[in-house]
């Protein structure tokens, strides 16, 4: 279940005043390690990361997104005005987003960065026996 508490959302305005994208940053568990500048920081868990744009006059012909784990990225297009995908290998992210639409305007890129850190260290467990031992 999402958790109002764990959304983040960054407004990026375009340079052309008609074009917007927004990155919203879905944590599905718990919230940010480090309270830095949302969405970005450490998380404990996968991170959903939804790209939406909007273009009041001619309309968002497509978002192109870069997403690099670890050094390692790829890119992607995606015609459509909405993208969604999860995050949920540790490690350190940058995502790169920018739409544009169809009159040919582009967005100045914009970019997000943070990082996810599971848990892997398993608890420990101590035990105290009192009484009287013959």
């Amino acid at each position: 279940m999402k958790n109002k508490k764990n959304m983040k959302k960054i407004k990026a305005a375009a340079a052309i005043s008609a074009l917007f994208l927004t990155a919203l940053v879905i944590v599905s568990g718990p919230s940010l390690i480090a309270d830095d500048t949302p969405p970005q920081g450490t998380y404990t868990s996968e991170v959903t990361v939804i790209l939406n744009a909007s273009d009041a006059d001619s309309g968002v012909q497509y978002i192109h997104y870069t997403v690099v784990r670890d050094g390692v990225g790829f890119e992607n297009q995606v015609y459509n005005e909405s993208v969604t995908f999860v995050c949920d290998v540790p490690g350190d992210y940058t995502i790169s987003y920018y739409a544009v639409d169809w009159a040919g305007n582009v967005e100045a890129e914009k970019s997000i960065s943070f990082t996810i850190l599971f848990d892997t260290t398993p608890p420990e467990t101590e035990i105290d026996i009192i009484g009287d031992h013959l």
